[in-house]
């Protein structure tokens, strides 16, 4: 899902550049054409050019709010208060906390824990 969000976003960006391109391509044809002057043609793209930032920003934020509604993910602050919990839970059961996954042992079953508490290590 992920990975569609971001393809969408690329697209919307994509669009964005070619509308800008096609823009500016048509009003240097309509200044070679004196059907606008120079001044003018600059000024519309400068306001064109604000208000298509300013939509892609606030496209971005909806899309940023919409994610945090629909995906799941936690925040820094609470991972970090998970940590702290689960550090706390550790120091109270007697556990060594390992620091990183690849310097996990093999799973063996804790002297005060409960035989269905504790996960077999994959054979």
């Amino acid at each position: 899902m992920l990975d569609t969000i971001k393809k969408t976003i690329y697209a919307g960006i994509g669009a964005v550049v070619i509308s800008k391109d096609a823009i500016e391509k048509t009003l240097g044809e309509w200044v070679e054409k004196g059907k606008i002057s120079s001044n003018d043609a600059k000024e519309f793209f400068a306001r064109a050019s604000k208000l298509g930032e300013e939509n892609v920003g606030k496209i971005c934020k909806d899309l940023g709010e919409k994610r945090d509604e629909t995906l799941p993910f936690a925040t820094r602050e609470q991972v970090c208060e998970i940590s702290e919990r689960l550090k706390a839970i550790e120091a109270k059961l007697g556990i060594e906390p390992v620091s990183k996954p690849s310097e996990t042992p093999a799973a063996e079953p804790a002297a005060n824990a409960a035989p269905d508490a504790v996960e077999k290590p994959a054979s």
